[in-house]
């Protein structure tokens, strides 16, 4: 079946907005402090299990690359919707409320040299700027279907914080 004419320049105009950035945890982790990532209604919730996060948490310890986020703004940044990343930012922050042990401790129970060290790690995200709530979606879509496909069920029908 023979592709639309405009089928690539029209996606490609919509993701050459995207830039990405080597952020570290830090920067995720002071965002949720200023209010979290906004999680589209058309998401699941949360679908990790504490096993899945413990282990997701010691990847991280252990240096092992734990892939990348997406997230889409508006000119003025008054709102972040995460497109892609839900599952390890509440693992993420689960840990850094002390949720569950990693390696027998408990995020509080870190020396703070070993608190720097877990914000500093890289964790390269994206952001979209100013698109429109159909291109977060034909995003979200390409990046979540390539996977395990969500069910009417999983999608929670509602936009809700993650902080």
């Amino acid at each position: 079946m023979a592709r639309p004419k405009n089928l690539l320049s029209d996606i490609k105009s919509v993701f050459k907005q995207t830039q990405h950035y080597n952020f570290c945890l830090e920067h995720g982790i002071n965002m949720r402090d200023r209010g979290g990532f906004t999680i589209p209604s058309y998401q699941r919730g949360i679908v990790w299990d504490e096993t899945q996060q413990i282990k997701f948490i010691e990847s991280i310890w252990l240096g092992l690359p734990i892939g990348s986020y997406i997230y889409a703004t508006d000119t003025f940044h008054t709102e972040n919707f995460l497109l892609d990343g839900q599952q390890r930012w509440n693992s993420i922050y689960r840990y850094i409320e002390d949720s569950f042990r990693v390696f027998d401790k408990l995020y509080s129970e870190l020396e703070s040299p070993d608190v720097l060290n877990f914000k500093s790690k890289l964790f390269p995200g994206y952001i979209a700027k100013d698109f429109s709530e159909s291109d977060q979606r034909e995003i979200y879509e390409r990046l979540a279907y390539g996977g395990t496909a969500n069910t009417k069920a999983q999608e929670t029908g509602e936009v809700r914080k993650l902080k």
